[in-house]
């Protein structure tokens, strides 16, 4: 389970839990014997949509709408933009790992590895200041905890990288309906829904991270 899924590294992404997630679920009461029911999830806040790939992957014979507010995945015409985002941090990042020792447990890079990381991110600012994806996927890679990466500064930079880039991430979502709407319009229709098997999957934004901004009208604690 879950082998055939690359995950995109976001600060804030699920994915790590997956297998707690799946024994979790595997282990309520109320799922017992239902994960080959029909249920409909939708995904509220969707972010990278790891919840919404580990849930598709349990339940196979369910219904999966996907809320892409902040148009990570898709575009307004539903048009695949993800994987040309993650083309290009593969790009980037390569290019630091070139640069840079990136063996395994290495967590701080020295001044010179740093100097040269300045370069290579300078040298990309455009295209990641146009980008807050390809920005937030940069920041998970290279900065601590939830930290912005600052383009027109000296920043401070820990060793995360990925071993390997991830492809053809927007595969991932075949059969998932992908809608964008603000999670208050989601909560105002749902009378409009048969609620018997509607599952709401909730991973509100990080405001540490600075999302306040995309969800305005309601603080989730």
């Amino acid at each position: 389970m879950f082998k055939n899924i690359n995950s995109i590294p976001f600060i804030g992404s699920k994915w790590k839990y997956k297998n707690k997630i799946f024994n979790i679920i595997n282990s309520d009461e109320f799922f017992k014997d239902k994960l080959n029911n029909n249920f409909i999830f939708i995904d509220v806040f969707g972010g990278s949509g790891a919840l919404t790939l580990i849930f598709k992957e349990i339940f196979k014979n369910s219904t999966f709408i996907f809320n892409d507010y902040d148009k990570i995945i898709t575009n307004d015409l539903n048009e695949n933009v993800i994987d040309e985002t993650i083309k290009k941090s593969n790009e980037i990042i390569n290019e630091i790992k070139e640069n840079t020792q990136t063996n395994h447990g290495k967590i701080k890079f020295t001044k010179e590895e740093e100097d040269k990381i300045d370069d290579i991110l300078k040298k990309y600012k455009k295209d990641i200041e146009n980008n807050c994806q390809l920005r937030h996927i940069i920041e998970s890679q290279l900065m601590f905890k939830c930290n912005k990466l600052d383009l027109n500064k000296k920043n401070s930079y820990f060793n995360k990288l990925k071993k390997n880039g991830t492809e053809n991430y927007f595969k991932n979502f075949d059969n998932v309906k992908i809608i964008h709407k603000s999670s208050d319009e989601i909560f105002e229709n749902i009378d409009k829904l048969n609620k018997d098997n509607v599952i709401f999957i909730l991973d509100p934004p990080y405001l540490s991270c600075n999302m306040q901004n995309h969800y305005k009208t309601r603080y989730w604690r």
